[in-house]
């Protein structure tokens, strides 16, 4: 995506009391750096696919549960559009009823006037299958990420443009985010059932190349964080070092987010943030049958005009 699901559960109130005991300790022992004041602990239930998340069974997977809980907390309040975005998605695969609101915040930006209108009306569809497009939006896309993001995500509405599998070859060779996106965009071209010829080898060769953009040394970047929270939404956990997330866990900054890098600017960043959450969220829940990224479609009497 640009600068690129789902209800809470009340615990019984044992198994509370047992969470908030482990997420107390693991919240102590891992060390987190401090960014903004911590904010007041809250139990947020989660689901695993279809099931409900599992209660931690070792101190790690408590650290773990800790951490998703503190950025749980940090997204509480965000107005990010393309963050909301993913909130919606988190909403959907995960339960997360504290985000049940990301649409609707969405659309209140939507309602103001701002230049970036016609590219955030085109990346709505992530979270409404059925998302109207206003004349001339989908002309807002020229370049970078979004040549791959936005018409895998409509191909199920518009054709793919005729050079689409040139670039998506091109990716693998280029920008690391574009290597991260172009899996992104085979994600979202599965997930609409659409088609795509590419040379037999690229899926393959493009897992191995944003693998390798993973590297555990002490520092979680922006692009490190993307990389291995892709890896994990399309079902390839298994190219993500525990290590790494164990990086990831000890990086996150004390609100809840995660900054850009250890040499950017100082503060928790959304982006940095929003895909630190989406790879924890799955590390802690393992390989499942996922719901979709993207929304479905709405029952056809409730389906808005295109």
């Amino acid at each position: 995506m640009s600068a690129t699901g789902p209800r809470l559960r009340c615990l019984p109130a044992r198994g509370l009391r047992a969470f908030c005991l482990l997420s107390a300790l693991a919240a102590a022992a891992c060390g987190t750096k401090a960014s903004r004041p911590a904010r007041s602990e809250t139990v947020t239930a989660f689901r695993c696919g279809a099931e409900q998340a599992p209660t931690p069974k070792t101190a790690r997977e408590a650290r773990l549960l800790a951490a998703i809980q503190r950025a749980i907390g940090f997204f509480e309040q965000n107005r990010e559009p393309f963050a909301l975005l993913m909130l919606d998605v988190m909403r959907r695969r995960f339960d997360i009823r504290s985000f049940d609101d990301a649409l609707t915040r969405y659309d209140q930006l939507l309602a103001q006037d701002s230049p970036r209108l016609p590219i955030l009306r085109v990346f709505r569809r992530i979270a409404d299958h059925d998302n109207v497009l206003l004349p001339g939006d989908a002309g807002v896309i020229s370049t970078g990420v979004d040549q791959l993001t936005v018409p895998a995500l409509y191909c199920d509405r518009m054709p793919l443009p005729n050079n689409y599998v040139d670039l998506l070859e091109q990716a693998n060779g280029s920008g690391a985010y574009l290597r991260t996106h172009a899996l992104l965009s085979l994600q979202w071209l599965r997930e609409n059932a659409c088609a795509v010829r590419t040379s037999p080898t690229y899926e393959s060769a493009l897992i191995d190349a944003i693998a390798k953009l993973i590297v555990v040394d002490g520092a979680a970047s922006d692009l490190e964080l993307e990389a291995a929270g892709f890896l994990y939404s399309y079902g390839r956990g298994d190219a993500v070092s525990t290590a790494f997330v164990d990086e990831a866990i000890a990086q996150q900054n004390q609100d809840g987010g995660w900054l850009v890098g250890n040499d950017e600017r100082p503060g928790s960043d959304w982006h940095a943030s929003i895909t630190g959450i989406y790879l924890l969220l799955h590390a802690y829940c393992g390989a499942r049958d996922y719901p979709p990224m993207l929304a479905p479609p709405r029952p056809a009497s409730n389906a808005a005009p295109r």
